[in-house]
């Protein structure tokens, strides 16, 4: 089966979805929020063994409803233009989220942790804003 749009009020609502023009909302809903359910954690918690003890150099703040790869390659071409290619990992913010804390959005302290996007911004050095 394909992936379609789940959210009913998107004007692209149950459509089926192509790989170039995927959201953050729609990659949200079918592989962040499924696979990070268990463990109630972001995305980058749950494929990194410790992420404090990822050295991150760069937050990257993103609108949802811009399609993923605009984001990757925007990201790609910082990377590039600092020559950064490998000293720095990038911490994009829908994948530092926890989507199970304070109704999926912006996330607030579950016992002694802090939400994911803000150990992410607290990490980095500089943060990338992709508009």
């Amino acid at each position: 089966d394909r992936w379609y749009d789940v959210c009913p009020t998107s004007d692209t609502f149950k459509v089926p979805l192509q790989y170039s023009e995927i959201t953050w909302h729609q990659l949200n809903d079918w592989v962040v929020r499924p696979a990070t359910y268990d463990a109630k954690c972001s995305f980058v918690e749950l494929i990194t063994k410790d992420p404090t003890q990822q050295q991150s150099g760069w937050f990257v703040s993103h609108w949802w409803g811009q399609p993923v790869l605009d984001v990757v390659r925007c990201v790609e071409e910082h990377s590039r233009l600092r020559g950064e290619t490998q000293r720095f990992a990038y911490w994009i913010c829908a994948l530092a989220n926890r989507p199970y804390e304070h109704g999926g959005t912006v996330g607030s302290p579950v016992a002694d942790r802090e939400p994911g996007f803000v150990l992410a911004m607290r990490m980095s050095f500089g943060m990338l804003l992709v508009l």
